[in-house]
């Protein structure tokens, strides 16, 4: 009898030891409460586009974090917070402009993917004028008469009339 009860309670240690391992694995599994993103940039001819700041945020929190794209145009931002929504954008808008992803919704444990194509930023110029008060006057020039001509000064530089030489 002595080996019956030693195989038996050998037999009830294998199967406390196996039940608990399987417990301990489902709890591990079950303890993820977080998704990520991969967001992948590209400029306006398709290539990636490296050394790009990712601003992503939890709109109801506010909470920002920041990543940066890959030479292969990736950035992978990791442990956020289910749910959303998220606003994805480009942080650096001295350099690139670009349009925001927004309402985005993370689902538990997964991966979401995200596109952004970038473009360079082209510099506004802002031109301001006065307006004309002189009037206007309609035709190639203007009119002036013998006295607008002796009283306009002239630089450096006298007028006189000479005859044209005559050919023969």
């Amino acid at each position: 009898m002595t080996s019956s009860i030693k195989s038996l309670w050998r037999l009830s240690l294998v199967s406390l030891i196996a039940a608990t391992g399987l417990m301990l694995a489902g709890t591990t599994l079950a303890q993820e409460t977080t998704s990520s993103l991969r967001i992948s940039v590209s400029d306006q001819g398709g290539a990636a586009a490296g050394n790009v700041a990712i601003r992503i945020t939890h709109v109801p929190t506010g909470r920002s974090i920041s990543v940066m794209t890959n030479d292969a145009g990736v950035a992978t931002a990791r442990g956020l917070a289910v749910g959303g929504p998220y606003e994805v954008e480009v942080a650096d808008a001295s350099r690139y402009a670009a349009d925001a992803q927004q309402n985005i919704f993370l689902d538990l444990d997964k991966t979401e993917l995200i596109a952004l194509s970038v473009r360079p930023v082209i510099e506004e110029v802002i031109v301001t004028a006065q307006a004309i008060t002189q009037e206007l006057t309609i035709g190639v020039g203007r009119n002036f008469d013998r006295a607008k001509i002796d009283a306009t000064r002239l630089c450096h530089a006298t007028l006189s009339t000479r005859s044209q030489p005559t050919h023969k």
